[in-house]
């Protein structure tokens, strides 16, 4: 059995530019959810799908890369997924308009490569059975909290707290 960790952030990066900043802003407006960022991990990397690109982290420094994160979930996969795949698309600029578009339409949109669709790509490529017209990211977490995955929350933990937490999670 595989395992995933997708990752949830209030907020982009510890060094956002001001097109990050104002694009998180519009999707937590739009959304009314504080979550408006997701990532997913397998096998200690994360993928991590933004505005200026896919990007590969090391699980161990999410937590310090993202001090705004909210939750993460760890989910079972019945296959192994090769996030190779996204190798193509690293630091190849995305563009927000046909990811607006997908939310107008509640999910029902074009897939395209942002946070969201690329998570539910993986998930669905591991074996879970994730609608495929999620719209939000904030749909997702509470997709995955009803489902009933494991899952941790800050909630005001102190940040080194919180990276302990994270790391018992993923280890199971």
């Amino acid at each position: 059995m595989h395992y995933a960790i997708v990752y949830f952030a209030t907020g982009r990066s510890s060094i956002p530019r001001w097109k990050y900043r104002q694009v998180s802003r519009l999707i937590r407006v739009m959304t009314v959810s504080p979550i408006c960022h997701c990532m997913i991990g397998f096998e200690g990397a994360v993928l991590d799908p933004s505005l200026g690109g896919i990007r590969y982290w090391p699980s161990r420094l999410v937590a310090a890369r993202y001090p705004t994160l909210h939750s993460v979930f760890r989910v079972p996969f019945r296959y192994r997924i090769d996030l190779d795949f996204f190798n193509e698309l690293v630091g190849q600029p995305q563009p927000i308009l046909p990811s607006l578009a997908r939310w107008l339409k509640l999910g029902h949109g074009p897939w395209v490569y942002d946070c969201l669709c690329v998570s539910l790509a993986c998930l669905r490529a591991g074996g879970v059975d994730v609608n495929p017209h999620i719209a939000t990211p904030a749909g997702l977490y509470r997709w995955l909290k009803k489902k009933g995955f494991a899952y941790d929350v800050r909630n005001g933990q102190a940040e080194s707290d919180f990276r302990v937490a994270v790391r018992r999670l993923c280890i199971g």
